[in-house]
């Protein structure tokens, strides 16, 4: 019988060095485990932060960029505002010219353009007065010593237009209004108006 206390004693002592050996396996293993587990997470949350980084470095230049870009849009708005501003004030100083600058203004037109002498023109109303035969004749006269026709006649016709004048001739029209002169330099003088403002 003592033989089999000592049996069963000694299958039990096995047992327990088994199961405390499974036990301390387990413990290990799930050491390793939770080990693992915390050293891929922290890969993960690493990549994570980085990834958050990267991104808010892309946001953060793309709101710089968008910063910029607003900025040198209103300066060029505000640029071509001051041109614009600059072109409608000669416009108007234009129009307060009195009748004598006028007169010489007109001539000299007349005397330069590619006429053929007999056209007709349209003067606007803030300067017809100041067109009268006498002035007409010094311009004809002129036309003549040029070998043009020397005919230029006022149109019968009334139209209202912006100061200045429009010579016709079958159908066609030059316009010498000083908006319309203004407006067929401003693309020419744009960049020297620019220039003399902005340097």
């Amino acid at each position: 019988m003592s033989n089999i206390n000592n049996l069963t004693n000694k299958i039990m002592d096995d047992a327990q060095l088994r199961a405390k050996s499974i036990i301390e396996e387990a413990k290990k293993a799930e050491t390793d485990i939770i080990s693992k587990k915390v050293s891929e997470a922290e890969k993960i949350k690493a990549q994570m932060i980085e990834k958050s980084k990267e991104e808010g470095l892309r946001k953060k230049e793309r709101i710089i960029s968008s910063a910029h870009l607003k900025v040198r849009n209103d300066k060029l708005t505000a640029k071509q505002e001051m041109i614009s501003d600059v072109f409608e004030k000669s416009i108007e100083k234009l129009n307060a010219m009195d009748d004598k600058e006028f007169l010489e203004f007109m001539k000299a037109s007349l005397l330069s353009a590619n006429l053929s002498g007999d056209e007709l023109i349209v003067v606007s109303d803030n300067f017809k007065k100041a067109v009268d035969d006498k002035f007409l004749k010094s311009v004809n006269d002129e036309l003549n010593k040029l070998d043009k026709v020397g005919k230029l006649t006022l149109a019968s016709e009334e139209r209202n237009i912006k100061p200045g004048f429009i010579v016709i001739k079958n159908g066609i029209e030059l316009n010498y209004t000083f908006e319309a002169l203004v407006n067929s330099y401003r693309e020419e003088l744009g960049y020297e108006v620019a220039n003399a403002l902005f340097n």
